[in-house]
Order: C-alpha cells, then structure tokens, then sequence
C-alpha cells in the first residue's frame, strides 16, 4: 500500500487564519504595480513550495492571492462608472473551474464570470477594464459575460459550462446576485431525471477524455490532470456529488458514507501528491503545463529528494510512486462513482441474477459473489473467482472487488501452499482463454500481489527510457494478453505463423508463466534476465512444478532478450550463429515458446514497437533454427553440404529458363552466405539483372516487398570500399531511410548491394517517380560524376529527425570478435540524428574497413546499428591497436 505522500515529505498545513501573513499587499493602480504583487506572490509560492507546505494550503493560498488582486481591479473599474450613492453595484464577480474550487497551481488559468442583472453597455465596458491589465500581466483568463437566465439556458447545452458553474465561488460584487444564481442551479439540477441527465453528460465527457488520452493508468509521458487517475477522476466525483444536491468537497462524501475503509484517506493524500507534483511542473516549465512529459521526470524526482539506489534510478523510484498513486485513485474514484451512481439504478435491474456456481453470479453483466462472507467462510474463493472471469469473459463487479480488496489479509501461508489454490492458479496459466483479463483483474483488485509476492518489487515500477510505455507490471500482463487476443483469432492471418507455432505449444502454462515473470527480475536492479531467471524458478518450485518444467520456466525468463537481440542485431546468414543458437533450444518446443515470448513482449512494449520488419526478422530466425534443429544439422560441414544441394536444386529449376552454363557460372561468383540470406525467387531475380550488366555498368533496381512492407533497391556495380558509404549519402540527401544492408562480394571484381528502405515516416515509398531521381543519383555517383558531399550541400534535407527532445542516449561502440567466424562485429549505439549513418559508414570506410552487412535499429530517438566488417584484404580485423582507434573514431560521431 503507498505510503501517505505527504507525511513522506514531512509537509506542513496553513490554517485559512494564517493566510493574511503570506498574502502581499498591493501598493498602486498602475501595471507596475500589479506586476511587483505577482512577482512577490510567486516568490511566496515557491518559498512555501519547496519548504513543502501542504498542497491543499497552497493551492488555496494561490487562489487567495488571486482574489485579492480581483477585488481590487473590480473596484478600480467600478471607481469610474456612474452609480449614485449607496446604490448597489449590479455585478457579481465569481470564480469558476479550478479557480472557483480553490485549486491554483502556480500557472492556471483564471475562469472568471462577470454577472449582470442585465448586461447594459457601461457594464461590458467594466468587464473589459477588469480583464485588461490582468491581460497585460501576461496572465492566462477564461471568462463570460451573462445573466441568470443565460447561465440556466446554458446549463444543459455545454457540460463545460455545467461544471464551471457547479464550481462557482463569490470573490465581490453583488452577492444577492450571485445567492440567485446558485439558487437557479439547485432549482434546476434538483428533479431525477435532470440529475440523470447531467450525471450521464458528464460520465460520457469523462470517457471520451479518458479514451482520447490512450486509456491506461500507466502512461510514459501522463497528463497529471486529465489522465486515468489524474486530478479529473477526484474532481469527477465532486461534479457528480454537487448533481446529486451534495455542496462541498470530498468530506461531504465522507459524511455521505460513500467511503469506506481507508478510501477517503488514500483519496486525500493521492490528491495532495498530484497537486505536488503539478505544481513543481508549472514551476520547471514557466507556464500552465499538465503533461508530465518525459524530459521533466528527472528533475522533478530530485526536487521530491528521491535518490538512486540499488540499481534503481531515483526517477524510477518517483515514477512508481506516481503510478501507484494514480492507480489508487482511479481504483477510489470508479468505486465511489459507482456507489453514487447505483442510488439512481432502477431496482429490478440491480436484482435480476444468473448463477453460475455455489458462491458465484452474474449481476449487471458481471461476476458477483452471492454472500458477503464468502472469502471469510474459504479463502479458496480468492483465487476461484477469477476461474469464472476466465470462463465467462465477464469483469468482477465493483462491490467485488472492493470485498475482494478487503479479504486480501486472508492471503497467508496456508492459502499461498494450498494445493486446491495452486491447481487453479495453474489451470488459468494452462488456458489462453481470457487469461489477459483474469491476470488484470487479479492485479485490479491487488490479488496479484498478495497471491504471487515475488511480483510486488515490479507493482507500478517504470523503466525510465522513452522505449518502454507502459510499467513493468502492466507490461507484463499485456505481453500475456497479446497469446489470449492470437489464440482467439483477433488478428486473423495477420500473424498466422505465431498462431501455428501456438497451437503446437505442448504445455501452455509453462509459455504464459514464462511470458508473465520475463521482467520479473527488473524489480531487483542490475541483469534483469539473470536474476528474474533465480525468481522464477523459486516461484515455480512453490507452486508445484516438476523439476524439468522449473527449467523450462527458468530458460525462458533467462533467454527473453535473445531472438530480439539476434534477429535485429546479428547476421542471420551465418550459419554458425544459428547452429550455436539451435543448439541453445534443444527442441522445437523450447524453441516454439521462446519465438511466442519474445512476440507477446515485442507487441506489449507501446503502440508503436512491433513493427513488419522487427517481424520478418524474426520469422526468420525462427525458421532457419527450426530447420537445423528439425534436420539435425548442427555442424558447419552439413552446412556446406547443404549450400550443394540448396545449388543443385536451383541450378535444376533455373536452368529449365536460363541458359544453365551462365546460371552455373552466376552461382560460382556468389559466395555460401548469399544463398542462404536470398530466396530462390530474390536468386533468380538477382541473377536476371546481374546477366543484364556490361563490365563497368551500374544497374539499379527497386521492389516493394509485401512481407517486410518496404522498398528494396538492388544495386549492382564495380566493388569498391566507397560503395556503401556513398549509398548512405544518397539515400541521406533522399530523406530516404535505412533498414538494412546487405552487400555480396563476387569472384570477378562485383558487388551485388540490397538496401531495404522505407520514407522518412518508415513506410513504404509508393511514387516511382522517387526512385527514378534515387536512381541516377546513384549512378551518378557510383560512376564518379557526382560527390556526395556536392549532392548534400544542393538539396533540402527535411530534419524528419528533429522531435521533441527526450532522453539522450548515451553514446556507446562495442567491437566483437568471437560471434562472427569471418567478420568483426560493431555495435554502435547513439542518440539519433540526421546523417548519422552516412557518417559512421564514411568513418568505417576512411577507416580501412570494409561492411558486408548492417543492421539500422531505432527504437523512438535512440539507435543501435550493427556492421559486420573486413579489412580491405577481406580478413577479420585482429590488431587491437586497429579496433582502438576505430572504436575513437567511431566514438566521436556517435557523440557528436
């Protein structure tokens, strides 16, 4: 349970009586004046801020300091306007929004509503002398003009104007005036079917914000207001309260009997935190700002005094305590709605039931229990109940799970070993049915925790890099999900090879377990995969698994990282890499299960991190390893065997079209690693246009490959180290971006180069007429008619790469001589930019190196791209003196 924030930061509460001694005094009429008060109002902010007042203090103090400057524009305005003695002032002045309830951070805006009896022209001319210097202060005001009789007209037309008016407070004026208007609205909210009306006007805004802003908790950039769980969902429920008749704030609720438990404390100290942490925001960025944006979360950490430890950035930490909060609020915040909301219910509808068990029915289209003391008479019930979410589909009820959430201290030893409980908890795991849904539900009402404690270190933990969107936790029950929505057929054929490799999974339990505890160990700091694997099989050891299935579980947490690491960052034609890797499987299960992990972590990672690409690579994978374990061949001899037949066989089927010496005589130039990297169609068409060239020719040509969804130009010229280098340049002066690399050396002086492409936006380039200018220019410049420096300095690179900034990546250049029997591995990993690429591949070829093939890796601004070289003489680079001043160099332009 999340410690009290406020007691964490030991702050202190203002009583209203001590506000007068924070308050400044205004000292003149004049814009001088006004702008001197609010520079000393700040100052009083921020002292008061980072001595850590109480939020709920200073929010009031700032709305406070506010009215005081109104009230004196208000009869610096009324001073100038003809009114006879003693004749009452026919204005009131009235705070709406944030302002009206006394919630102003240091940057809000200022909804203010001038009320008339009747609006004359004199008094719009007031209006506009309040609004005016408050305008040249730079200050950011809401605000309208209108009677009574337009606020009711209006009431049900804009549910913004509803809520503004539900928190209407006086500042000045006419207070008659404004004791009519609240009057009106209690007048007009008070029949049934108008609080219905309004309650449901403001649930579906609620749902349409929430839907808008990506309807998660756990969020990686959340807007402190308006996300799930922000400050919306606490002001949601006053709006509702205030429908209902109920004037004030969350202790009217409480008096209500709305809360229970500890909901309203946990309520009042997450409403405090949020405030807390908005307010440092509006004060690091300058102005109104509630989105906790990604650049911010550092800094704000270290004001809050959070601290690394352990492995566990400080940031890290405070994002975890955010998360926490926000859920907790939203989990309060949907109950009491909930609660107030049923009052207004018809009562058969709230009556009517299905059973489906002894303990279990269904009310409302959920799942509800059928005695309040269920849990209590057997503890079982905890874990059983979400057999029938998995059964049926359907969500547990809200009064369920806030029963549920009160029954967690049932959760001991006895239940933990219970073999009843653990043959349930592993007969949902062994189901991909719904299994998503039951895993979110157990962590919806904390039984997640409390059921499998090795998961709480993870509760609400965020790692802090712009890669990663969701918690760990979250994260972790999405990558499950994503099996439950492919075994259900919710993706159609769009992923049919991952659905057949489900289907011949022999132990489903051991692949969702596997999947469920991957990032189990990132709640301990340092090798997640190393210590999650120690974990798991811990777990696994207490909930009954045989001594080969610990391994199993144990083997894929431990491996999570590596299909993604060798599909995207290694050579997949070496046939030695996949020889060792088939090896590392053992069988084509292990393997089947790994290949579904590393798709449900891949598609749980954000909206955007799977992508086509990521995809064929590791189909790809997936298939050559599969081959040498099916077939057996795990030796480089067989492989080369196999290079003969694979030749055979094409020499047998090209040669029914082709002249079958000059394809014999193609095969012979292109060295074994080619006919491995190329399907039999990409030979036979690569062949045709090789047969196309004159000696000194450059042909370029370009397909769009449906399967990898991108463009990929084949170029086929005089080999020359310069050759890559001068591709990136191009493509870079193109605004074209690239994927991948693959470049094959021929006996007879060649280079057969396969770029793989997509536009700056990394899709498909659909206009041929694109790549007829790609094209020449790269014929002309392979031919040497054209620099690329020339072409460079004459075209409009559009800076595609220019976003908002983030996390800067920390430049790193890793060499690896053992992986590769035939090449030296470089590993580059960067901050992005635009030309990067063509500048590391000219460093490498200034350098004396010679690329065979690269992998481009971008995961949102932070890039990890792979080459795999040779010297000029096409040998491995041995000399470590070479490798350390190419690491320099290549050093210097990452960080450049």
């Amino acid at each position: 349970m999340l410690a009290r924030a406020e007691e964490r930061f030991d702050s202190f509460q203002l009583l209203p009586e001590d506000f007068d001694r924070y308050l400044p005094s205004i000292q003149g009429s004049d814009s001088h004046s006004y702008k001197n008060y609010l520079v000393r109002c700040q100052k009083c902010f921020e002292d008061l801020l980072f001595k850590n007042c109480r939020s709920d203090s200073l929010m009031a103090l700032r709305s406070q300091m506010i009215d005081r400057l109104m009230v004196h524009l208000f009869y610096q305005a009324a001073g100038v306007l003809p009114f006879k003695k003693g004749e009452v002032f026919p204005v009131a002045l009235i705070a709406q929004g944030g302002y009206g309830r006394e919630e102003m951070s240091l940057h809000s805006d200022i909804d203010l509503l001038f009320l008339f009896k009747n609006k004359k022209g004199d008094l719009k001319v007031f209006a506009e002398k309040v609004l005016y210097p408050l305008w040249d202060l730079g200050l950011d005001v809401g605000y309208a003009v209108r009677t009574v009789g337009e606020c009711k007209k209006l009431f049900f037309d804009d549910v913004t104007i509803m809520t503004s008016l539900l928190d209407a407070r006086y500042i000045t004026g006419d207070l008659s005036l404004f004791a009519e208007l609240k009057k009106t609205i209690q007048k007009t909210i008070s029949p049934i079917t108008a609080q219905k009306k309004l309650m449901k006007m403001k649930l579906d805004e609620w749902k349409e914000r929430i839907q808008k802003l990506g309807g998660a908790v756990f969020l990686l950039e959340p807007n402190v207001r308006d996300s799930l769980g922000g400050l919306r969902d606490i002001q949601l429920l006053s709006w509702i309260a205030k429908i209902q008749g109920m004037e004030g704030g969350l202790d009217v609720l409480k008096k209500e009997g709305l809360f229970k438990g500890d909901e309203y404390q946990h309520l009042l100290d997450g409403l405090n935190f949020l405030w807390m942490v908005r307010n440092h925001l509006h004060l690091l960025v300058g102005k109104k700002s509630d989105t906790l944006g990604f650049s911010y979360q550092e800094e704000i950490a270290k004001r809050l005094r959070y601290s690394d430890y352990s492995g566990i950035l400080a940031v890290e930490k405070f994002m975890q305590d955010y998360y926490r909060t926000v859920q907790q609020v939203h989990r309060v915040t949907d109950t009491v709605i909930r609660r107030m909301t049923w009052r207004k219910q018809n009562i058969f509808k709230r009556f009517l039931t299905i059973p489906i068990s002894d303990q279990f029915h269904i009310a409302e289209d959920q799942i509800s229990v059928r005695k309040k003391n269920v849990f209590e008479k057997n503890p079982l019930n905890l874990i059983q109940i979400f057999e029938q979410v998995q059964k049926t589909g359907l969500s547990l009820h809200p009064e369920t799970k806030d029963l549920i959430r009160s029954s967690l201290y049932l959760f001991e030893d006895k239940l933990l070993s219970n073999e009843k409980a653990i043959r349930s908890f592993r007969s949902m795991m062994n189901a991909y049915d719904n299994l998503g849904k039951v895993l979110m539900e157990m962590h919806d009402t904390q039984v997640l925790g409390e059921w499998l404690p090795e998961f709480k270190k993870v509760l609400c933990r965020v790692q802090h890099d712009v890669y990663h969107i969701y918690t760990i936790d979250t994260h972790s029950i999405f990558a499950v999900n994503e099996l439950s929505k492919l075994a259900k057929g919710e993706y159609g054929d769009q992923f049919k090879i991952f659905r057949e490799a489900l289907r011949e999974v022999v132990q489903p339990e051991l692949l969702t377990l596997g999947l469920f505890l991957h990032d189990i160990g990132k709640g301990e700091g340092g090798s997640h995969s190393t210590k999650g694997a120690v974990i798991a099989n811990k777990l696994t050891q207490r909930l009954g698994y045989s001594e080969e299935e610990q391994k199993t579980v144990e083997f894929l947490v431990l491996s999570h990282l590596m299909m993604p690491h060798l599909s995207q960052r290694r050579d997949l034609e070496d046939q030695e890499l996949i020889i060792q890797f088939a090896r590392s499987m053992g069988t084509v299960d292990r393997l089947n299960m790994l290949f579904l992990l590393t798709w449900g972590d891949m598609r749980a990672v954000g909206p955007n991190s799977w992508t086509d690409w990521k995809g064929t690579l590791l189909e790809r994978l997936y298939f050559k390893t599969r081959e040498v374990i099916s077939r057996g061949e795990f030796s480089m001899e067989k492989t080369r065997e196999r290079v003969a037949r694979v030749k055979e066989s094409l020499l047998s089927r090209m040669g029914e079209r082709h002249n079958r010496e000059t394809v014999g005589r193609f095969f012979s130039m292109m060295p074994p690693r080619y006919f491995f990297a190329s399907s039999d169609e990409n030979i036979e068409r690569h062949f045709q246009l090789v047969s196309q060239a004159r000696s000194e020719e450059v042909l370029v040509q370009q397909r769009y490959s449906a399967a990898q969804n991108l463009n990929e130009i084949m170029i086929y010229t005089v080999h020359s180290p310069q050759v890559l280098a001068q591709v990136t340049g191009v493509m870079l002066a193109r605004s074209v971006n690239i994927l991948k690399m693959d470049a094959f050396q021929t006996t007879d002086g060649h280079l057969l180069a396969l770029v793989g492409v997509t536009d700056a936006g990394g899709k498909p380039i659909p206009q041929w007429e694109k790549f007829e200018g790609i094209a020449h220019e790269l014929k002309e410049v392979l031919h040497g008619r054209m620099k690329v420096d020339e072409l460079l300095a004459r075209k409009e690179v559009p800076h595609y790469l220019a976003k908002k900034p983030v996390q800067k990546a920390e430049s790193r250049v890793a060499i690896d001589n053992d992986v590769s029997a035939y090449y030296t591995v470089i590993d580059i990993y960067a901050h992005d930019r635009l030309g990067l690429l063509y500048e590391v591949m000219s460093t490498l070829n200034r350098m004396g190196c010679y690329v065979d093939v690269s992998k481009i890796s971008t995961k949102v601004e932070q890039v990890s791209d792979v080459f795999y070289v040779k010297d000029l003489f096409g040998k491995k680079i041995m000399s470590n003196e070479k490798l350390k001043q190419i690491k320099e160099e290549l050093l210097k332009v990452a960080g450049a």
